[in-house]
């Protein structure tokens, strides 16, 4: 076989292994951008650019999920504070309509979290994932992972109560 037989051989096999870890982790991927979000469109975007940025370093990825999701994560953290500075700008300028309440009083508790207890809780009790597994996730050590678990479920027992 010649060399470039060889190359095409490893880049078509290389697509098909991305190929089904896309199909394996998009849908999942998707409601974690949603729940992280708040909104299915830009979740979809942002999902859309985490899957980018695995694919075009795909080769040399140890974790492809761990990493993917990392990425994801820190591209909604970047779509908050663009929307807090989009707020912060627009306030003078606000619509005279009124938006509906939220329906689920824990859902507008859990989005008013800072962005890493957000993070935190969904990837706990939505991902179910371990604390082990949520600091390598997020790059964190795991006791500060426990400590932002405890200090946003107090944040919401004390909201709620």
């Amino acid at each position: 076989m010649t060399p470039e037989a060889v190359s095409v051989t490893e880049a078509s096999s290389a697509t098909e292994s991305f190929d089904s870890f896309f199909r394996a982790q998009h849908d999942g991927l998707v409601r974690l951008a949603h729940l992280l979000t708040g909104t299915p469109s830009e979740a979809e975007e942002l999902v859309q650019e985490a899957l980018l940025a695995t694919h075009q370093r795909w080769d040399g990825l140890d974790n492809p999920a761990g990493f993917v999701r990392r990425v994801l994560i820190n591209l909604c953290h970047s779509h908050h504070r663009r929307r807090f500075l989009e707020r912060r700008h627009a306030q003078g300028t606000r619509l005279a309509c009124e938006l509906p309440q939220e329906i689920d009083e824990t859902w507008s508790v859990i989005k008013a979290l800072p962005a890493k207890q957000r993070a935190v809780l969904v990837l706990r009790f939505y991902e179910d994932m371990t604390v082990d597994n949520i600091a390598d996730v997020l790059g964190l050590p795991a006791g500060t992972v426990k400590s932002q678990i405890h200090r946003s479920l107090a944040r919401l027992k004390e909201t709620l109560s």
